[in-house]
């Protein structure tokens, strides 16, 4: 989640940087338009206006979010994974050590029999 917030985030302020140092008028000699999120081509001749070149920017805005937050999730769902599963092998690796810190056989085995039922979870 807060990876989301920080490259939905990260891009707006990237959005406005990009419109505030762009350097080419709105519409030049080559159909280049620069009033949107990257430098585009219409393929259309004469005046664009204003409020179609803010629609454009806001769907590219919208798609560049919507495609780096899915593909940056699906890299930190496999990290939050990795990460959970070390979790409970330390805690497995805490409680197999505190196995040794008691004399009573009974207390023992019962520690040991939760350490095999625990391993055996993380393990399905």
């Amino acid at each position: 989640m807060m990876y989301s917030l920080y490259i939905s985030g990260g891009m707006c302020v990237y959005a406005g940087i990009s419109i505030l140092e762009s350097k080419c008028d709105v519409n030049d000699d080559n159909n280049n338009f620069c009033g949107t999120l990257t430098q585009i081509t219409l393929p259309i001749d004469g005046d664009i206006p204003s409020i179609t070149i803010k629609l454009i920017f806001l769907f590219q805005l919208a798609v560049c979010i919507w495609a780096c937050v899915g593909a940056g999730n699906l890299f930190f769902v496999s990290f939050e994974s990795a990460e959970f599963l070390i979790c409970h092998m330390n805690r497995l690796k805490k409680k197999v050590i505190d196995i040794f810190k008691h004399e009573d056989e009974n207390t023992r085995k019962q520690m040991l029999g939760f350490c095999v039922r625990y391993h055996n979870s993380i393990i399905e």
